[in-house]
This record gives structure tokens, C-alpha cells and sequence, in this order.
């Protein structure tokens, strides 16, 4: 597997693994690394399941299988030595910029899939160069992977249709997977914690979806909060086969109990927020059970 030795050196795996590396944010190295893998498996199954990801050629599957490996390679550098966050960081972005400024790699469709993995939209990569400068999260790169986002956008542009068309087949099959592995690792968090007996779904979160606008990773605190936001990326599952593996996980109804019951007292009313949310919950769930 070409990238994985790179992994496992960004992480520092076998320096945590030898216990000689000693900063703050180990653990965190630790459990992305192995989300990593998760994200790669998972995708390895909708390759083989899914009719477009499976006629692939054997160069294009490689390029899938890379991308899913290292889409959080940007989450390497999200925390400072002491554990810290760095408020605002786009690891999608970030990771790109990476990966195309110190390992020199040019295979657009892998860094284009990377850098828009973490968000819900495609405008870092359809906009015009004058909308994408004018973007408001754009201020929250550094000037380097600023410039790298401009010029993979340049770069997407450039592309013939067919070449577009697999950019955004791999950016989706990425987004699929990765929402599954994070969608397992929530489920867990439910069945190993109690439910909580006062509200916790954080305003920021409830403001966002409810505007239907982009969550802030630093406003999820709750495991409400991640509720809402990984049914809201489920029901934009791209592929037939991610909804066939969705359900067999079994996790929808638990999860729309738990966080609609945490919302009604989040508002203390049961209003009509709460019913357009439960509506969009209802719609994602038939939307599974319509999979055999």
C-alpha cells in the first residue's frame, strides 16, 4: 500500500506505539490513524459493491483506495504539541496542501477528494477563482494552502468532463465512507453511555442545521450534536451501496430517539424546528428501508 508507511510516520504510530513520543496530542494521532484505516475498508466494500465504483480500471481504483487512506492526513496537524485544537483548521484543505506542497503529488481527483471531504459542498473546487477568493472560510488557511487551493481549482478547471466526473465519483465515494466509519464510532458512544437527563445539543449546532448552513467541527461538543450533524451527511449518501451498509448497521432509529428527545429540551417546545428536523430524520430513514 503506497502510502501507508507516510501515514503511520505523520501520526508517529511507532513512536507512540515504542512510547517515546511524549506531546499532548498522542492519543489523537492514534485514533485518526486507525479512523484512517476504517475509511479505507469501508470504501473497499463500496468499491466492490457499487456498479460505477467496480468498472473502474485497476489505476483509478488505486487513486480511490489512496484518497480514502489519507483524507484526514490534514488532521496531523489540527492539535498543537500540548493537545491543543487550532480553532478553525480545515484538515480537508489543510491535508491537501500537504500532501501538494512537500510531497509534490499532482493526481487531481486524490487531492481534490481530500480537500472537500469535510465539507458538504463542492465550491472550493466549481467556483470561479474570484468567488473562491472572496469565500469566507478561505481566511481561515494559511497563505501557502490558500495558494494550493487555487491552484487545484485551476487545475479542476482544466479538466475534461469525464475527468470531472471521476474527480467527483471518488470525492463522494470518500464522503460516503468516511460518514459510515464516524456513524460506527457514534453508535458505540450511544450504547456505552448513558442518556443524558438535560439537554444537550449545543445552540451553535441547532442554529446551523436549522439555517441548513455549514457546521463548525468546534462547535460539535455533544454527542447530540454529533447525532445531528452524521444523520444530516447520511441523508446525502451518494451511493446505493452506502445506504445498503448504513442499514445493516442498524442505527437509525436509536439515533433519531436520542437526539430528538435531547432537542425538545434544547427548546423546551415542541415546535416547528424540531418538526422539520424530525421530518428530514423520517425521510433518511425511509430512504434506507427502501434498500433490500
Amino acid at each position: 500500500m503506497p502510502y501507508l508507511s507516510l501515514l503511520k510516520k505523520v501520526y508517529h504510530i511507532s513512536e507512540i506505539v515504542s512510547k517515546t513520543y511524549q506531546k499532548g496530542n498522542k492519543d489523537w494521532l492514534f485514533m485518526k490513524y486507525y479512523h484512517s484505516l476504517d475509511v479505507m475498508n469501508l470504501g473497499q466494500i463500496l468499491i466492490e459493491s457499487e456498479p460505477c465504483l467496480s468498472s473502474c480500471s485497476k489505476e483509478e481504483k488505486q487513486t480511490m483506495l489512496d484518497a480514502l487512506l489519507l483524507h484526514d492526513i490534514g488532521r496531523a496537524f489540527e492539535k498543537d504539541e500540548q493537545g491543543t485544537t487550532i480553532p478553525h483548521f480545515l484538515h480537508g484543505a489543510e491535508g491537501m496542501h500537504y500532501l501538494k506542497s512537500h510531497l509534490n503529488v499532482q493526481n487531481v481527483a486524490l487531492l481534490a477528494s481530500i480537500m472537500v471531504h469535510d465539507r458538504m459542498d463542492f465550491d472550493f473546487l466549481t467556483s470561479e477563482e474570484e468567488t473562491l477568493l472572496a469565500h469566507p472560510l478561505m481566511k481561515n488557511l494559511s497563505n501557502d494552502a490558500r495558494q494550493s487551493v487555487l491552484d487545484l481549482n485551476k487545475a479542476f478547471h482544466q479538466l475534461e468532463e469525464g475527468q470531472k466526473a471521476f474527480v467527483f465519483l471518488v470525492s463522494h465515494l470518500v464522503k460516503d465512507a468516511d460518514t459510515l466509519a464516524n456513524i460506527q464510532v457514534f453508535k458505540k458512544l450511544l450504547n456505552y453511555s448513558k442518556a443524558p437527563t438535560k439537554a444537550i445539543v449545543s445552540p451553535a449546532v441547532f442554529q446551523s442545521i436549522n439555517q441548513r448552513s455549514y457546521v463548525d467541527y468546534q462547535d460539535i461538543q455533544t454527542l447530540a450534536d454529533h447525532g445531528l450533524v452524521y444523520f444530516g451527511w447520511m441523508y446525502h449518501f451518494y451511493f446505493n451501496a452506502t445506504r445498503t451498509v448504513a442499514k445493516k448497521f442498524g442505527f437509525a432509529e436509536e439515533i433519531k430517539t436520542y437526539v430528538l428527545s435531547t432537542l425538545r429540551e434544547a427548546t423546551n417546545e415542541n415546535s416547528n424546528d424540531i418538526l422539520a428536523v424530525e421530518t428530514k430524520y423520517n425521510k433518511a430513514i425511509s430512504l434506507l428501508n427502501t434498500i433490500n
